[in-house]
Order: C-alpha cells, then sequence, then structure tokens
C-alpha cells in the first residue's frame, strides 16, 4: 500500500467514524424531541433517551463483533 492509499483509506475511515457518531447524535435527539412533544417529563424522557442508547450500543456491539472489512483490501481489489 502506498503513503497515498493508506491516506486515503485513514481519511476514508475517519469520515465513516464521523458519520456514525452524526447519525448516533441525529437519532438520540430525534428520542428526546418526541419524548418531549409526547409531553413526557425529564425523568421519562431520560429514560426513554437511555434506553435507546443501550439500543444502539447493543447493535454497535453485534456489527464490531464480525470480522471487519479493511480498507486496503477494498484499495487493492479496485486496482484489480
Amino acid at each position: 500500500m502506498t503513503s497515498e492509499e493508506f491516506e486515503i483509506s485513514y481519511c476514508k475511515g475517519k469520515r465513516e467514524a464521523m458519520t456514525c457518531f452524526a447519525d448516533w447524535l441525529r437519532d438520540h435527539i430525534k428520542v428526546a424531541t418526541r419524548a418531549i412533544d409526547d409531553g413526557l417529563d425529564k425523568a421519562k424522557v431520560l429514560e426513554r433517551t437511555l434506553e435507546f442508547m443501550a439500543e444502539v450500543a447493543d447493535r454497535m456491539d453485534g456489527k464490531l463483533s464480525k470480522e471487519p472489512m479493511l480498507i486496503s483490501k477494498e484499495v487493492n481489489e479496485k486496482q484489480d
């Protein structure tokens, strides 16, 4: 892998991580906003948000437990 390919792979991975985190934030904002719109009190909003955070964490753990697709393999496959 060349230094340029490494840099591209690193930037791609960093961008993906930032995109996932932004999506995570938006999801939690939606959950809290819906709870507030439903007229729930602060304790219930917190409870609902924490429940959703636990669900998302479990989903992420499931994805992370799988074998990773290495970016370097993607780069090499595109060259072939």
